[in-house]
């Protein structure tokens, strides 16, 4: 072996570190004129990618790492890059601030190539170096340090070293040292902050806080060594030890007969990326027989704003497991309502930098009293924290806020004094349960929350927020019946900036529809008598000069004086259509949308029908509701179950009236093929329920409308989400999860085969061909297994070089066995390079599972244990257990 080989890194092809430097010494030495630089890389939170994703994914990545930190020094004077060890890259070269900088974005952005459900987050720390007399070793620590410095910071990329840095890494390491031994020995305790109703003042919840107390006895507050395990990733295992300690903490006064309060408690974003994140929380729980209400948990607001889509997606299964979501911070940053909606939080916690010492008339006290507001509107829960003074006290009530926590009714407090509490509060008369129930209620209310309340200074922040979103909005004044309008609605409907004596300046003149006139009236007495939300669909012309209406679908939300009052309305446009005069043929509402009826869950009396089709649109026009739907059924090519079910869920609701206001029932996708292009286009049915608040009846909406693209982008994502990103076959969880659901669903009756198979000595062919070799070697068997099975079974890679299949309905020993030895055949594989030739084998075991005998952990324990007995064996074979 060449002297050469020793000097270069086997995973990347990069220098390893001791020729890196010997390299970078002679460069200072040759070119002492030079000024020089040192850059550490490191990828933040790899080892937890290593963990999750195991070593050969970890492997790639660092290969992908090491192709884009040799692609960084072209361009650059006297540039070496090394592989240090781990995640660890150093790149030596002419100091050039401008073209470094160029290089890290254009780094940055590579990013984006890797395909990866984790995010990942490089960090660089840069050392210029002023001594080239400095020792390297050195060199190197201070560009680690400089780096370290910005680990966990999702906002910072580069770093540059100063001395100072020195000892705070010192400090860290300290405090680094010491956290497993503090878990050992309990040195973590658990505090207790009470949250109050503001009405009652009394306590109803509380946040789990924790503290250090040290070997010597002194208490540390939690930004003296959370922020430092939070930038190591090393915070999992003591949020994890803080929800245990609450878990047992409510089993112990369970048992007492101490009933006690719900506890939030603080989860870190790192959590969120471990896959056994939610399944660890249920397991803490049912150990102590913890009920789920009891405990909720608190996500930061920052969290909210790294990987998205997988936080959603996490947050969706909290939910579905029960749990209650509390998004804390929220204000300190940059977060908005808008990010709610699509992260379904249900509490919200405002933060302190919000409330100041005298908040009447500031600026923060006018966001905060928009936030509330809007909030309450839409029906989502706010605590605000940080409450301190009466006066801050007296202002929240003022706004109509509900709950509060602060050192003004409870500092944090030790666990015996918090049990104390819970005692005192066991005895007061007014029932506890119902304040608590009045806190959490909301949770299905929850609406859609349209735009952001950051920097919002004018007294209504309501309106300005619908403004901000693009919504068509205007003032109604009670006082004066005036409207004013914006330059756009003002515009459309021709009113100007002001309509005065409303309503009937509007119902008088025209524009309103005459049979519309009586409920448009009724809809504004509603709004002069004090109703807190009133909506209606009217139909009204605009100034184009025909004779056609628009079908608005019209909302007012009153706002109230101190007195309770209504001093002016936020009116809402959430919806046109135009309407013909004199014809049936109603466009659709919205674009995409290809029809809709409208019928009065009531009476039964169908309201509206329309649809983009004419063909259709003539079939529909005078026809009965089994005829209608018969119509639209054979229009659209529901298929038979569908169909079905869209006759069910809708019988339903004419017959037992299950429903409520506002909610989507039902919802089904299906695809039609249209006969013209022979296009399929996939479609979705929805049956909703809506409130008209005029008459107060139940509307019952059935909507048809395109969605093709979304169905498509979520059935890519899913797959991608399934498939092993080399091959293209199903990955390691979704091939379990297919086998386990076959197995307990179609496939509890019958016999199948599990084949468990592993390419025998893989590591000879990494070794002596390279990783790219290796991975050809691994989509080639995954392509010939996928021509030796039916498309039904199912195929799986299973880590690294080895792979799982189940064969449906094997009911033969003797079909096995020649099913095996094909495949041992059919499986070898020959790599060339230049004269040397190798020849790939595999080895396989295979278990039977018949009539649901053994479940789908027991298969593949067996079937592994059959290919463990070939390897031991020698290899190249198969091994059969029935």
């Amino acid at each position: 072996m060449s002297e050469s080989f020793y000097d270069i890194d086997q995973l990347t092809g990069l220098m390893n570190r001791e020729s890196f430097k010997k390299s970078i010494t002679k460069a200072m030495g040759d070119f002492p004129e030079d000024n020089f630089s040192l850059i550490s890389i490191d990828i933040d939170n790899f080892k937890v990618y290593n963990y999750y994703f195991g070593v050969e994914k970890g492997d790639d990545l660092l290969r992908f790492l090491g192709d884009k930190v040799g692609a960084m020094m072209e361009d650059l004077t006297h540039a070496y890059a090394c592989r240090v060890s781990g995640d660890k890259f150093l790149v030596f070269c002419v100091y050039d601030d401008e073209l470094l900088n160029q290089k890290i974005k254009v780094f940055l952005e590579s990013f984006k190539e890797y395909v990866s459900s984790y995010t990942i987050k490089p960090s660089f720390g840069m050392y210029v170096i002023t001594d080239v007399d400095t020792p390297v070793e050195l060199m190197i620590n201070y560009a680690v340090m400089a780096g370290k410095s910005i680990k966990g910071d999702l906002k910072k990329y580069i770093a540059y070293y100063t001395p100072a840095m020195g000892d705070e890494v010192e400090r860290e390491q300290e405090i680094m040292g010491k956290l497993q031994p503090a878990l050992e020995n309990d040195q973590f305790l658990i505090y207790y902050q009470p949250k109050y109703n503001l009405k009652t003042e009394r306590p109803f919840c509380s946040e789990a806080l924790v503290r250090w107390r040290d070997s010597k006895g002194n208490i540390h507050m939690p930004d003296e060594f959370v922020p430092i395990y939070e930038k190591n990733m090393v915070i999992g295992n003591l949020d994890f030890h803080v929800f245990e300690c609450v878990c047992r903490h409510l089993r112990e006064l369970l048992d007492s007969d101490i009933k006690p309060f719900p506890v939030s408690v603080n989860i870190s974003l790192i959590n969120l990326f471990n896959p056994n994140f939610i399944e660890i929380l249920m397991e803490k729980l049912n150990r102590y027989d913890i009920s789920m209400d009891l405990v909720q948990l608190e996500f930061t607001e920052s969290a909210m704003f790294e990987n998205q889509n997988l936080i959603r997606a996490t947050i969706e299964r909290l939910h579905d497991k029960g749990f209650y979501i509390l998004l804390d911070d929220f204000g300190k940053g940059t977060a908005s309502l808008t990010m709610l909606n699509d992260m379904s939080i249900d509490i919200l916690k405002i933060d302190k930098s919000l409330l100041e010492k005298n908040p009447f008339n500031s600026k923060s006290g006018k966001i905060l009293t928009s936030i509330i507001n809007m909030s309450k509107w839409l029906e989502i829960p706010v605590i605000v924290e940080g409450v301190e003074s009466k006066e801050q006290v007296r202002f929240l009530k003022n706004i109509n806020c509900e709950y509060a926590q602060g050192y003004y009714y409870s500092k944090p407090i030790p666990e015996k004094e918090y049990d104390e509490l819970l005692i005192r509060e066991m005895k007061r008369t007014i029932k506890r349960d119902e304040e608590v129930d009045q806190y959490l209620e909301n949770k299905n209310k929850r609406q859609i929350i349209k735009e952001i309340f950051k920097g919002i200074s004018l007294e209504d922040a309501a309106y300005l927020a619908l403004k901000a979103a693009g919504i068509q909005t205007w003032i109604y004044d009670p006082k004066y019946k005036a409207i004013y309008n914006d330059n756009k609605i003002g515009a459309f409907w021709d009113y100007g900036m002001l309509l005065e004596n409303v309503p009937y300046s509007m119902t008088e003149t025209g524009l309103v529809h005459p049979d519309d006139k009586e409920k448009f009236i009724k809809m504004f007495k509603s709004i002069d008598e004090g109703e807190p939300y009133v909506e209606c669909f009217v139909r009204l012309k605009n100034k184009d000069g025909n004779q056609n209406y628009y079908l608005s679908h019209i909302c007012y939300t009153n706002v109230f004086d101190e007195h309770g009052n209504p001093i002016k309305a936020i009116g809402v446009l959430l919806g046109t259509s135009e309407i013909t005069v004199g014809d049936d043929s109603k466009g659709p509402l919205v674009p995409g949308m290809y029809f809709i009826m409208a019928m009065n869950l009531r009476t039964k009396a169908i309201l509206d029908k329309r649809t983009v089709f004419p063909d259709l649109r003539e079939n529909i026009s005078n026809v009965d509701l089994s005829m209608l739907r018969r119509e639209v059924a054979d229009y659209f090519q529901f298929p038979d179950d569908i169909h079905d079910s869209i006759r069910r869920y809708v019988d339903e609701l004419l017959t037992k009236g299950r429903f409520s206001d506002n909610s989507i029932v039902k919802r089904f996708n299906f695809f039609r093929t249209w006969p013209d292009t022979n296009k399929k286009q996939w479609l979705v049915w929805e049956l909703y329920v809506k409130k008209d608040e005029v008459t107060g009846d139940m509307i019952g909406y059935n909507v048809i409308k395109d969605n093709d693209m979304a169905y498509r982008e979520q059935q890519r994502l899913e797959k991608a989400a399934e498939s092993d990103s080399m091959t293209g076959i199903l990955n390691h969880n979704a091939a379990v999860k297919n086998i386990r659901e076959f197995l307990n669903g179609e496939g509890a009756v019958g016999r199948h085969a599990l084949f468990m198979l592993d390419i025998d000595d893989f590591k000879i062919v990494n070794d002596t061909f390279g990783h790219q070799a290796g991975d050809e070697v691994i989509i080639n068997i995954s392509r010939r297994l996928k021509r030796l099975f039916k498309q039904t079974d199912i195929i799986g890679r299973y880590g690294g070089d080895e792979f799982i299949v189940l064969a449906k309905n094997y009911k033969e020993v003797d079909k096995l066995n020649n099913k095996a030895k094909s495949m041992l055949e059919k499986l070898e594989y020959t790599l060339e390079k230049g004269d040397q030739k190798y020849t790939v084998y595999c080895s396989i075991g295979i278990a039977v599972v018949q009539n649901g005998n053994i479940n789908d952990i027991e298969l593949r324990q067996r079937a592994d244990a059959e290919l463990y007995k070939v390897k031991d064996k020698g290899k190249h074979g198969f091994s059969i257990i029935e």
